[in-house]
Order: structure tokens, then sequence, then C-alpha cells
């Protein structure tokens, strides 16, 4: 007796829980979306949360020290790198391409900013121009 392709689909749990497969073939039965839904499916609200809110961490922090630079060409290029990564975060809502590589984009916005924070909070090399 040959089982219908319902009574084969299970969906699988812990690494895979956002999958649903047939059991028969082991091939997948959906399509994941982007990429939110996958972290999401996988790992909880707390995954997701843990995920993006670096993202949008990051550009928080450039907003802010975007407003404590003199320069208006840093100003610019801060700003931009902070506009690319949020239109990442809004890139990644239909797809899913969150490659390691824009996860150092990330890293480098964010290190930019915490150093003109610091730099302009705590009084350190204000005399001198930060490359």
């Amino acid at each position: 007796m040959t089982k219908t392709l319902k009574e084969r689909a299970i969906c699988s749990g812990g690494w895979g829980r956002n999958r649903v497969y047939d059991s028969e073939i082991g091939n997948d039965l959906i399509v994941a979306g982007g990429r939110w839904i996958q972290v999401f499916g996988g790992f909880g609200i707390i995954g997701f949360i843990a995920r993006f809110s670096l993202i949008v961490i990051t550009v928080y922090r450039a907003k802010k020290a975007a407003k404590l630079l003199q320069s208006t060409s840093e100003k610019i290029l801060l700003s931009s790198h902070a506009i690319l990564m949020g239109l990442l975060m809004i890139d990644q809502l239909p797809n899913s391409s969150l490659a390691p590589w824009l996860w150092l984009l990330v890293a480098m916005l964010l290190g930019r900013s915490e150093k003109i924070l610091v730099d302009n909070k705590v009084g350190f090399n204000k005399d001198r121009n930060v490359q």
C-alpha cells in the first residue's frame, strides 16, 4: 500500500525544525522564504532577535556617532555605510543572502562608530587626525 504525500511528510525537529520533507525520498517539500523566516523557524524569536538586532544596533550606533563628527566627508562616508546596512536588513525580508562578507561590513561599521563615540566621550585623540 502506497502512502500519500501527506502521510509521508514529516516536519523535522532540531536543527531542521523549519523544514518539511518527504520521508521516503528525503527531499524538501517546501521552499523557505527570506532569511528572517529561516532564522525564526529554526531558532525562534530569541534567535531572530539575536541575529537581526546585531545589524539594527550597528545602524543606531552609527547614527549617534555621525552626530559627533565635524568633517562633512566623514559624515557622508559613515552615513552611506549605515544606509547600506539598513538596506541589507530590508533585503533580508524576501531574500536569504546574508553572506559572511556582509557581517564583515556590519563589524566595520560598528567598530568605526564605537571609535568615534569613545574618542568624543572620553576625550582621547581629539588633536589627532583619525584615519
